[in-house]
């Protein structure tokens, strides 16, 4: 076996073994919610539980680096049937289109200022970590 076969091989065994890890969390997510009836998309309930194994070193970066790289590389063609099914309800949309556009704005705001002061909570988390790592 050449040196690029042997290369693609691990590649490829990479991306399956993080695409294995994002569907056991999205499948774990799913079994949480239908177990518990939570009223919560399970996909918020999968990046919350995959965040937090990141955080604490339960699944290392590298192990779904690959398959990450490559979801978000073609994200654009994972909507597309989103976009076609959307013509469907054209005369929904159009009538409801102020109401809509509303909860989108203010749901999109909320999450960016929410996601900031998050942000800004963690790295003052991670400097008070870092500051008494170096008084130890």
């Amino acid at each position: 076996m050449c040196y690029f076969q042997f290369i693609m091989v691990k590649i490829s065994i990479k991306f399956l073994i993080g695409f294995a890890i994002l569907l056991g969390f999205s499948y774990f997510s799913l079994f949480i919610v239908n177990s518990l009836n939570l009223k919560v998309p399970a996909s918020v309930i999968g990046l919350i539980l995959f965040a937090i194994s990141l955080i604490f070193g339960l699944i290392k970066e590298e192990w779904v680096e690959t398959c990450v790289n490559f979801l978000l590389k073609n994200m654009p063609l994972l909507f597309v049937p989103f976009v076609v099914g959307l013509s469907v309800y054209k005369s929904f949309l159009m009538k409801n289109i102020i109401p809509i556009l509303l909860v989108v704005l203010l749901t999109t705001t909320i999450t960016i200022v929410f996601t900031g002061y998050l942000a800004e909570y963690g790295i003052k988390i991670l400097r008070i970590i870092k500051i008494r790592g170096k008084h130890d």
